[in-house]
């Protein structure tokens, strides 16, 4: 991977060249086009290993789609692009499986929940950093919920918003992530009913951000429970940062804010 660095920027395909941006840089990522070609990939004996790595990858990255779904009011939040190292994440929990053949390694993430806990989807201001108090949260199996706990929040001393938002907002988003399993060269949930829309919402009201905010709780719990015990429950938190706009109402800032799985279970 090279990164175009002259006065001369472009972005697209120039020759045997692939030019492109990359969300979180503002430099142009180049690569060279080629490699063998896809008819021998998939049937010649010397591609083995390739194609076992292929299949695998596209597991992991089918579980970091679902992963991003159940937190996808929060992606807005995010300062970097999380896929790859979501992808990262889940590789270990795949390795885990030492029963499948390499190739068709399940991904069990039911039974390793802590590898995602406390995941930040930001890099240049996370959300402890600018949230310096405990946020305790609470997950409940049985009524697929969670209660979400916010410490009383005081400007310079736990609590450090930016300076250029007036407003700011907490959120916090429960979702349901299904363990994926190999079957007849695909990755997928144990049942059809796990879907991307089982996601939960619940937001504090629109704040001043240099002001002095009390305690307060939010809790969520999923529309539809999970259809068997090979799933997560993935809570994630997100601060939101808003301003008034034209109507008087406060709408959210894109890309400006912070966000965190805060629990798995």
């Amino acid at each position: 991977m090279a990164r175009l660095t002259s006065d001369i920027a472009f972005t697209g395909s120039l020759g045997t060249i692939s030019a492109y941006k990359m969300r979180g840089s503002e430099q142009i990522i180049l690569r060279r086009k080629g490699g063998p070609d896809s008819s021998s990939i998939k049937k010649s004996p010397s591609f083995d290993v390739v194609r076992r790595n292929n299949a695998e990858f596209s597991g992991r990255a089918t579980a970091s789609r679902w992963i991003m779904k159940m937190m996808w009011p929060q992606k807005a939040l995010a300062d970097y692009n999380i896929a790859g190292p979501l992808n990262a994440l889940v590789k270990p929990i795949q390795e885990l499986d030492t029963q499948s053949a390499f190739g068709q390694r399940h991904i069990i993430l039911s039974k390793n929940k802590l590898l995602l806990q406390g995941f930040s989807l930001n890099r240049k201001n996370p959300f402890d950093s600018v949230v310096r108090a405990g946020v305790s949260c609470s997950l409940e199996p049985d009524t697929w919920s969670a209660q979400v706990n916010l410490p009383e929040l005081l400007p310079g001393i736990n609590f450090f918003a930016r300076k250029d938002a007036p407003f700011f907002s907490i959120q916090i988003v429960i979702g349901m992530v299904p363990d994926l399993f190999y079957r007849d060269g695909k990755y997928l949930p144990s049942s059809l009913s796990y879907h991307e829309n089982n996601v939960a919402i619940a937001t504090t009201a629109w704040h001043a951000a240099q002001g002095h905010q009390k305690k307060e709780s939010l809790q969520v719990k999923l529309p539809e429970p999970p259809a068997d015990e090979a799933s997560s429950s993935l809570l994630s938190i997100g601060i939101r940062y808003g301003a008034v706009q034209n109507g008087g109402a406060i709408e959210q800032i894109r890309y400006a804010g912070c966000a965190k799985v805060l629990g798995v279970l």
